[in-house]
This record gives structure tokens, sequence and C-alpha cells, in this order.
């Protein structure tokens, strides 16, 4: 059977067939809708009277094409994207002109599955022609078999471009006169960008919601209510929309369409309100989407959380030791392996180093393999001995790489660590990137190890802040690394390549006269910090640098702030 859309002038008037759809399958209407079965439906669809009325002040109308979806109870299957559109031939267009237009009340057929209850339907404008804003004042329909009646509380804009109106995508939940309509909510969603180098993006983010009672979106996030420009690194942007109420929220999917140069975005988490609810929804993120970076995910699944987790890394241990360690001495050699990633982009040729980490010391940096000729290849597992007489308890295991090569980036899943004597074993899954286009340039990758019964030890971000004097000369073109010190033990040596400031202005010179340059660094919590030691090179022109202080900020909850002054300054020759 075909769906035919059929239109009636405001003010009455001949009804009449303008346009038809024939279906090219006898379990299919309208091209688009298929017969369902199942408890709430009947094998037979159902004939619906759609009427859509356009404002009638000037600007009402919309040259946009229009789609429709209309939702039935829980556990159906949609029907979605459901065209509205003018016909394509002049035949079928007629004298009667576009849809939508200004004051027209425009009447359809649709053939919907028998449900016994028709829940919300949605409206979705393409943004297309000169003037797409469209205002739509009233919205009902009929069903021709059962007689059901159903309004929708419409008077609202379907625009992007309005002060009030940012929406492309508009929900409406049915009303009928014999029963409870379901609930119209106002959600307040705040997306909270990271504050990392290059965190910002100019893509367009979507947000999809799900919860008890549905699904909400994808909704586009266009317009902030607090910020002019969108998702800017460190910055809190708040959205609102009205739809149908989806019940209690249980995850989100986030996304961006990666456009623009530099388009990765770093979310540091999404905070949801919902006008008939007293709490608010936290759905951490603390990643990347980035299709360079890691798995190269432009979409991430968010999961509803009571916490709000102070991890600053690029993976996460999913896996603790399978057994403890107990009380003991520890092994002298350790045998170690590390997976590189599934893709492509996983794979580098960059030389790659590891090093174990204790209580009481750490082991020697061995040499792991890479190089053009012995590169890490995707889904391989690489080997190595670590002997690591002296160090006692491990705590953590750093790895680096040289930056070489025609494809240095390396992107890791897991690693794992064991005694071949207890068979003790440490498995950790991870997302572990090493790219200089990430925290400043830094080439190292620290991964806490948790010992069962012990407090587990997060990655932070450190945001250092360096000082130079205004001494005449006191500029330095050298290469300058950092170590952080604290009661938990050190970053070990970190070179300072790029600075947060050259990420928005590549031709920031660093650690020139009077500068105050800022950098990033990822390590394993350190604990309360003790001190902090700088050095460079000592290569170049005029290598020698006149440092006034530091400060090092933890980047997290109840962050602690740490102030380093040189005595009477210092100079590093």
């Amino acid at each position: 059977m075909g769906a035919s859309w059929l239109r009636l002038r405001k003010g009455g008037g001949e009804r009449r067939v303008i346009h038809e759809k024939v279906s090219k399958s006898s379990n299919q209407a309208g091209g688009v809708i298929k017969n369902q079965t199942g408890p709430n439906l009947h094998p037979e669809g159902h004939i619906w009277d759609l009427w859509i009325t356009t404002g009638s002040f000037l600007g009402d109308s919309t040259s946009a094409n229009i789609r429709m979806s209309f939702y039935g109870p829980p556990g159906t299957t949609p029907i979605e994207d459901y065209p509205l559109s003018t016909p394509d031939t002049e035949e079928d267009y007629e004298e009667e002109g576009e849809l939508f237009q200004l004051g027209a009340v425009d009447h359809f057929e649709v053939k919907l599955p028998a449900w016994k209850e028709l829940k919300k339907v949605k409206i979705v404008s393409d943004n297309s022609g000169d003037d797409p804003s469209w205002f739509v004042e009233k919205l009902k329909m009929k069903n021709q078999q059962t007689k059901d009646e159903i309004r929708f509380e419409a008077k609202v804009w379907i625009s992007d471009q309005r002060e009030h109106s940012s929406d492309l995508s508009v929900e409406f939940p049915a009303i009928y006169p014999d029963r409870p309509a379901y609930s119209l909510v106002i959600y307040t969603v705040h997306t909270f960008t990271g504050n990392r180098g290059a965190a910002q993006t100019l893509g367009e983010v979507s947000l999809l919601l799900k919860g008890s009672e549905g699904e909400l979106g994808p909704k586009t996030l266009r317009k902030s209510l607090n910020n002019e420009v969108m998702f800017v690194q460190g910055q809190k942007d708040t959205f609102q929309f009205v739809a149908a109420s989806v019940g209690s929220l249980r995850s989100i999917v986030v996304s961006h369409n990666a456009f623009g140069f530099g388009a990765g975005w770093y979310l540091d988490k999404v905070v949801i309100e919902q006008d008939d609810q007293p709490y608010e929804y936290l759905f951490p993120c603390y990643r990347w989407l980035d299709s360079g970076v890691g798995k190269g995910d432009l979409c991430a699944e968010l999961f509803l959380s009571s916490k709000d987790e102070p991890v600053f890394s690029d993976y996460t241990v999913s896996s603790q030791l399978k057994k403890a360690p107990g009380k003991r001495n520890f092994p002298k050699n350790w045998a170690f392996s590390v997976t590189t990633g599934p893709d492509s982009r996983s794979v580098t040729h960059a030389v790659v180093y590891l090093e174990l980490i204790g209580e009481e010391g750490c082991s020697s940096e061995v040499f792991l393999g890479g190089g053009e000729r012995d590169p890490f290849y995707q889904d391989s597992v690489r080997e190595t001995n670590v002997f690591a007489e002296g160090i006692g308890k491990p705590t953590k295991i750093r790895l680096r790489h040289d930056n070489s090569g025609i494809n240095p980036d390396w992107y890791f899943t897991q690693v794992v660590l064991f005694d071949p004597v207890s068979n003790d074993q440490f498995c950790a899954s991870v997302d572990g990137v090493i790219s200089k286009d990430l925290n400043c340039g830094d080439l190292v990758k620290e991964v806490p190890i948790n010992w069962p019964g012990d407090k587990a030890q997060n990655v932070l971000l450190y945001r250092v802040s360096i000082v130079t004097g205004d001494e005449l000369g006191g500029s330095t073109a050298a290469d300058v690394y950092i170590e952080l010190m604290g009661e938990l033990g050190s970053t070990g040596k970190r070179f300072l390549r790029n600075s947060v400031g050259q990420k928005s202005d590549p031709d920031t010179v660093m650690f020139s006269m009077g500068s105050v340059d800022e950098f990033e660094v990822e390590a394993v919590y350190l604990g309360r910090l003790s001190q902090v030691r700088l050095g460079h090179g000592g290569k170049g022109v005029g290598s020698s640098w006149f440092v006034d202080h530091v400060t090092v900020k933890e980047h997290r909850e109840g962050r602690q702030c740490y102030k380093f002054p040189a005595a009477s300054g210092s100079t590093l020759r």
C-alpha cells in the first residue's frame, strides 16, 4: 500500500493528493515504514491524518526540507526520518506551491504500525534554503481507524538562528484527551573541555541521551548559553533544550564531526540537569576524541558515575594483579611485555625504552626495540626481561621513545609484568599514546602498578609554569628538562619541547627574558612535592639561562599548588 501525502489549505478547500510514494514491498509502507509484530503491534498498519500549522507572522515559513520521526511504546522500533518534502515534479506540484508557508495548514497521511499508543514525534529541519527558520503553530494527528486524536504542544521555533532557539530537531510528546500526557522536560547540559594543550575543537558536537524510558537525539549542541565561542580549552559550556523525558539517564553518547584543523577534542566530563529531577547526572570522560590519537575515536559512550574521577591520562588500568606478591623479597628479574594497538596508526618506527620503578629505586633503562628495521607492528607483542635488583616493590612502569623514524607516534593497549618464579602477574589494559603532538611534546608514559590492598594510584596532569628572569641575557635556546620530586617518587627527566602557549601561537619563543612558559607533565601521582630539578643540554649560542621561579599545580579536585623560588635567581650554565 502506498503512503499518500495530502495537503489542505488554511480556511478549508478541496483535499487533493499532491504526491505519492508507492511501496516496493508488500510489507513496507511509504518506502520507509515496515510493519512490525509484537505485543503492542498489529500486523496491519494504521493510517493517520497529520496536520501541521505554520505561524502567520512574517518570517514564520520555512524553505528547509522537513523530516519526521514517530515513536511508539517502549520496546517497539520507531519510524524515523519520514520525509515531508515538496514534490520534485511539476505535475505533482500543480498550483499548490511550497509546503509550510505563512499561515498554511499542511495535511498529510502517514501509515504507522498499529501501536497501542503513539508516545511522541520528532520534527527535524535540514536548515536548507534562504529562509530555513520555521515557527510551528499547531500540530495534531488523528487515527483514521480508531478515531484516536492526539495533539501536541507546539508554538515553537525550529531554527538555529533565533535568539531563544538553537535547535533543528524538536520532540513533541503526545497529548491524549483521556490519559496523562508524557512529560516535557528541560535538559540543561554542561560540557567541560579539558585544560590541556590543543584540547579545544571547532567540530560540530552531538549528544545522544539514553534513559530508562527511551533515547533522545542525537542533538547537535549549536549555541552555548554562556560563551560565544564554544568548546575552548578549559571552558565550561552550557546548553539547554526541551524534549520528551527519557526517564532516569543511564548513559550518553558524545561525538563530533572532526571539522577544521586540529579538530581533536579533549573532554573532561558532561553534567546534565533535568528540571523534574533534584539532582545532577555526572558522566566522566577524561579522554581525547581525536582521529589522530589512540584508537582514533570521535565518539564515546559515557556512563553514569557518582564520582568525578580526577584521572588525567589517555589510559586507565582495567585489571589488577592476578595474585598478590605478599611480604617477601622481590625478584631480581621480571618478564615484561607490551601490546601495540590493533590498527595501522598504532605502528611506530621510533626506538622504545622501558624503566621499572619501585619503592626503593629504579631499574636501568632497557632497550625494548624499534627503528626502521624493527618497528612495533599493529597487534604485535614485544617481550623483554628487566633486571630490577634492589628496587623493592614495583610501583610503576615508565615507557618512552626517541621520536625517530617516519612514523614515531605509538599507541599501545596492554602491559604485563610477570615474575617467573612466583607466578605473580600484573596485567593492565591501557589506552597509551606517546606522541610529540600531545602533552607539550613529552615522550614519556607512566602506568601505575596498583597492588591488592594498597591505595590505588592515579595518573595526574601537572601544570608547570617557569618564569625566566628579566636579567639581560637571561634567556636560553637550549633543550630544557625538568624533574618533579615528591614523597612517592619522581617523574624522571622530562624534556619541555612545546609550551602550552605554542599550541595557540606557534611563533611563541620559550624561555625568553621575562617570559612565563607553561607546560604539562603527566605522571603517576607523586604525593606532596618537595623539589623540582631543572637542567638543559648546554648547547647553542647563549645557552645560559636565568630562572626566577617555578610553579607546579596538580590538575585535579582539591588540587595543590607549589611554588619553588630560586635563591636570588639561579643561572643554569
